[in-house]
């Protein structure tokens, strides 16, 4: 039976307006698979996009960029990174997840990994009109 399982390289990221961040997916499939595999990121902020980016059916490392707009609003919200089989291959999914523990020699913890990663996005601010000096003077 064909199994899909993907692991990230961190749990948050941060993007600025106009600008991009990289995300790096470790993408593992067993059983007998024939199409591509696509990893994609789902629960993005209004303003932020990601293009699908393709895989080998039998697995490996995928980049995601994702770029903000420039003039993107601010915000901090999770989202997913999914892996996707593709014709001619049954519809399968799986969330990518990353790891809790950390480098911590403490053993297992309540949760280890998760799939909801968080993004925190720096939007452009809306500068102050200035103050002209004879303006001051006036006050």
């Amino acid at each position: 039976e064909p199994r899909l399982s993907a692991t990230l390289d961190a749990g948050a990221y941060k993007l600025e307006a106009g600008k991009t961040a990289e995300i790096k997916a470790t993408v593992k499939a067993s059983g007998d698979l024939k199409g591509k595999l696509l990893v994609r990121a789902e629960g993005l902020p209004a303003g932020v996009t990601a293009k699908d980016v393709e895989v080998p059916a039998k697995g490996g490392e995928a980049k995601l960029t994702l770029t903000a707009a420039a003039e993107v609003a601010s915000a901090n919200q999770p989202f997913t990174v999914v892996v996707t089989t593709a014709s001619p291959d049954a519809p399968l999914n799986a969330r990518a997840t990353f790891d809790l523990k950390g480098v911590e020699p403490r053993g297992d913890r309540l949760i280890n990994e998760d799939s909801k990663v968080w993004l925190t996005l720096s939007g452009k601010t809306a500068e102050a009109p200035q103050v002209s000096a004879s303006a001051k003077e006036a006050k």
